[in-house]
């Protein structure tokens, strides 16, 4: 199991135990080293999405949440690559409907970018690429795999507190059950 954009790592904060080995990718190596609590689990690799240094069809589930800063085709190309026939990938992003919503709404922030403060007090504009549901799944669609259910996470499902960003919004996260079924790209 892989989990792409790992950070402070979800899969073994939830546990992964019935997945065997995993492996926790990120291409920054701050932000992987949230994740340090976690070696006696996992295996921490710096590494980009956008060219994940895994072996073709090497891979059984993948797992990339809050994925919006690489998801364009190049990262769906190296997911249909290195997933095996058969395997699956759990992908989550921001709702197209927030980040539209708030990024129209706020003079700081834009389409295709998220704004983050730093502890320094310095902001700046990461990307994040949230697209609308059908949009998405005809992204995965072209890299030759199959999305075989999506699914909605309401802002009551989040622990609190909660940012000021995602209030008065019913839908925060969309995810995605993915499926390599073999068929051609």
């Amino acid at each position: 199991m892989v989990e792409v954009g790992a950070g402070d790592s979800l899969v073994c904060e939830l546990g992964h135990t019935a997945f065997g080995k995993l492996v926790l990718l990120d291409k920054s190596d701050s932000m992987l080293s949230y994740s340090a609590k976690y070696r006696h689990l996992a295996s921490l690799v710096v590494g980009d999405a956008l060219a994940l240094p895994f072996l073709n069809n090497s891979i059984s589930v993948m797992v990339a949440s809050l994925a919006d800063p690489f998801n364009v085709p190049e990262f769906w190309s190296e997911v249909r690559r290195a997933l095996r026939v058969g395997g699956w990938c759990i992908f989550t992003s921001p709702s197209y409907e927030w980040a539209r919503s708030f990024r129209l709404e706020s003079t700081d922030e834009f389409q295709g970018a998220a704004l983050f403060q730093l502890r320094s007090g310095e902001r700046v504009h990461l990307p994040s690429l949230v697209w609308p549901e059908d949009a998405q799944v005809e992204m995965i669609r072209r890299a030759g795999l199959t999305v075989v259910s999506t699914n909605a996470v309401g802002i009551d499902a989040l622990p609190t507190p909660l940012s000021p960003k995602i209030l008065g919004c019913k839908i925060v996260v969309t995810g995605f059950v993915i499926k390599n079924t073999g068929r051609p790209a």
